[in-house]
């Protein structure tokens, strides 16, 4: 049975994402900021639904206000439940993200009737241990008045990751109090970022070098920084890269960093 969750289900979905850390990091990390209930004006809140067997919670869904669908379950017969064909319908998810083992199986039942979908592969990679790094004197954090003295360097970076719709105001605003930068000579040319907290991890994201100055160890320099900033805060950096960027991953792995888990986005 699949039903709406509410504040009575408020445990046993605690239980669940704990119990299921490694897959459900990205629906935890939204529980964490927002709680069960529904905010409707907050994009990245949602509705949670649970599949339950013989009484027990065995699958989440959630689906978010920015028409996101995370999911996540341990038992395999909830894709055989029509409630769960007549919810992707019901809200109409243009992203369907979780691990790649689950995505991949509901994944070949809608591909049957819509065609086109495009899949990726993102790797979650963790690092239990590190060496101490020397934090870079060169690295700081971004401040709102960044963005116009180092404009081309910030649009660089929103095209590259295909946010091309993001106007200066809104720059100045994702900056805020999570973007380190690599200063040079009065110049940004490397950055990165505290993408979110979730658990006993810190996810980096959004590692980037200015184009024409690659190669010369500036995102080695911010990684490290973040990397040495996580573990003074007693946690354990966490990050995504998409699977088939081998040359990134290459880069994490001489950290130490390590497959946590694989997830599946179809679109």
């Amino acid at each position: 049975m699949i039903i709406k969750l509410n504040k009575s289900h408020d445990l046993d979905l605690k239980n669940y994402l704990i119990g299921n850390m490694n897959k459900t990091l990205e629906i935890l990390r939204i529980y964490e900021k927002n709680g069960i209930k529904n905010s409707i004006t907050n994009k990245h809140s949602g509705d949670y639904y649970g599949y339950f067997l013989d009484g027990k919670l065995e699958g989440i869904l959630l689906f978010t206000n920015n028409k996101q669908l995370f999911l996540s379950y341990n038992n395999n017969k909830i894709l055989d439940k029509l409630d769960l064909l007549i919810l992707i319908k019901k809200y109409k998810p243009f992203r369907i993200s979780g691990p790649k083992d689950e995505i991949y199986n509901l994944y070949l039942t809608i591909n049957k009737v819509i065609k086109g979908i495009e899949v990726t592969l993102y790797n979650y990679m963790i690092l239990d241990y590190s060496k101490n790094f020397i934090k870079s004197d060169n690295v700081q954090i971004a401040k709102p008045s960044d963005v116009m003295e180092n404009l081309n360097f910030f649009l660089e970076v929103e095209k590259s990751f295909k946010r091309n719709h993001m106007t200066i105001n809104m720059i100045k605003d994702k900056i805020k109090n999570n973007v380190y930068v690599l200063y040079k000579e009065d110049k940004i040319y490397a950055q990165g970022f505290i993408e979110n907290k979730v658990a006993g991890y810190y996810q980096i994201g959004g590692i980037y070098t200015l184009n024409g100055y690659r190669k010369k160890g500036y995102a080695k320099e911010v990684l490290e920084y973040l990397i040495d900033y996580i573990k003074t805060e007693a946690k354990k950096p966490l990050l995504a890269v998409v699977a088939d960027n081998t040359a990134a991953i290459k880069l994490y792995e001489r950290y130490g960093f390590e497959k946590l888990v694989e997830f599946m986005v179809i679109e």
